[in-house]
């Protein structure tokens, strides 16, 4: 028998072992069905878009109205006394501020945002540090209230426009009418602004549209601005609250639930995602689902993982926004773009680590806080466990494709030499050394943390 009847007899006896057993194809045909998903929720995001203002008072009031209609009602309201805001997410978020101003000023094109931008970061920070509890809520709402300027001044549709000042609005007024009825004795009401409030505020399921919608129309710096030092401040207030009037976060399960629907369902939609900005935009959303998680867990350990965790994404979203600002004021994001790394090479250098980062892997600052969550998700369910482990690896495949495909390779032939400031490079360089070290030497944590509860 030749060597060519005896490979086709083997071909036609054994097609059926071969077919079933080739791993490529199955791995490939998993991989098929999760864009194809990925693109049918990016479909119905995309309409979501363009009604987000509409559809952020509609769903907004319908989380309202839900959360106290539906939600059992609770008799126990005991307080506690409320804690101070975490030195390590104040210092986060300065330091992501200050970098992020600095990649506004050494753009022409943006260096009149810069003064906006300084205002909305000094009342962030200033509530951040304030003793009293109204005053730190009326300074962090203040910072968000004037980050609206900001986006009315950089955006480019009137439809953006009106659905950020819409989300700002909104939530605060959800969140200081949830505290004014917390003075007044009514639970059942304060919980559920306060649950409406932060839902619209992080963008979290089923509202994660409205961040997407600014995306495309707002500068790197300014968004970078909003997601890394308006929403943590935020999340910082959230902690407080909830360590003060633990009731608020009843039903747990329903916060849970939120948390990993928010964190799954981001990671997804960044599978098939191919802009840079929007990438990062859901990566916000996709980390603000472990924030809710560790919130919602009530622990210790749940806490101190929110605090880094937070901190974390300040640093590293304010370095991955940094990284993009060069190539964005050259034009470079509007279309399909590679090779970026052969023309920016310290943002290239920055982009891996902050994405590293954000992903929790060590040695990185990210992995500390990134660790304390998966722990207290295996605490409350090993299920929920899979769920966020699973965000985390749609995540990181993600962000790998948007590396390969816009950071690796060559130079385009004709493109004309790349600027990169030195005061830009040199707060890259200072995140990525931050981010590093302190991942590195967890010991200036906890110098940040001591005395903390």
């Amino acid at each position: 028998m030749t060597a060519q009847d005896f490979s086709g007899k083997l071909e036609k006896y054994w097609r059926p072992f071969f077919r079933s057993s080739d791993v490529d194809g199955f791995y490939v045909g998993i991989w098929n069905g999760l864009l194809a998903v990925s693109r049918a929720l990016a479909t119905a995001v995309s309409w979501m878009e363009g009604k987000a203002a509409i559809l952020v008072v509609l769903l907004g009031a319908m989380l309202l109205a839900g959360f106290h209609w539906l939600v059992p009602g609770i008799s126990n309201t005991e307080s506690l006394a409320s804690p101070r805001m975490p030195e390590l997410l104040i210092a986060g978020c300065a330091v992501a501020a200050c970098a992020l101003i600095l990649a506004a000023l050494v753009q022409k094109a943006w260096r009149r945002l810069a003064p906006l931008m300084m205002l909305a970061a000094a009342a962030t920070i200033t509530g951040l540090l304030a003793t009293s509890a109204w005053q730190r809520l009326g300074l962090l709402e203040l910072g968000a209230l004037v980050t609206v300027p900001l986006v009315w001044q950089s955006a480019r549709t009137r439809s953006a426009k009106l659905t950020y000042l819409t989300v700002v609005v909104v939530s605060a007024l959800s969140l200081v009418c949830s505290d004014l009825l917390i003075d007044r004795g009514q639970p059942n009401w304060s919980r559920a602004l306060l649950f409406a409030s932060i839902l619209v505020k992080l963008a979290a399921i089923p509202l994660l549209f409205w961040l997407l919608k600014l995306a495309d129309e707002v500068p790197g710096p300014v968004l970078g601005l909003i997601v890394a030092v308006v929403d943590m401040a935020a999340v910082g207030e959230l902690l407080v609250l909830v360590q003060a009037y633990p009731w608020a976060l009843t039903p747990q399960g329903l916060w849970v639930g939120v948390a990993a629907a928010t964190a799954l369902i981001a990671s997804i939609l960044m599978l098939s995602q191919l802009s840079l900005k929007r990438l990062l935009v859901l990566s916000t959303a996709e980390d603000s689902g472990f924030l809710l998680l560790g919130v919602a867990a009530a622990s210790t350990l749940g806490y101190s993982g929110v605090v880094v965790a937070a901190a974390t994404h300040a640093l590293a979203k304010a370095l991955l926004f940094a990284c993009l600002s060069a190539p964005e004021a050259a034009g470079e994001l509007d279309g399909e773009c590679t090779g970026l790394t052969a023309r920016y090479p310290v943002s290239g250098f920055g982009f891996l680590f902050g994405m590293l980062a954000m992903l929790g892997i060590p040695p990185t600052m990210g992995f500390l806080g990134k660790w304390n969550l998966y722990e207290s998700a295996l605490q409350m369910n090993p299920l929920l466990l899979a769920a966020f482990a699973l965000s985390s690896i749609f995540a990181l495949i993600a962000y790998v494709l948007a590396l390969t495909r816009a950071w690796w390779g060559e130079a385009r032939d004709g493109d004309p030499p790349a600027r990169e400031p030195f005061v830009l490079k040199g707060a890259i360089v200072a995140l990525v050394i931050l981010l590093l070290g302190a991942g590195i030497w967890p010991d200036v944590l906890n110098m940040l943390h001591r005395g903390r509860p």
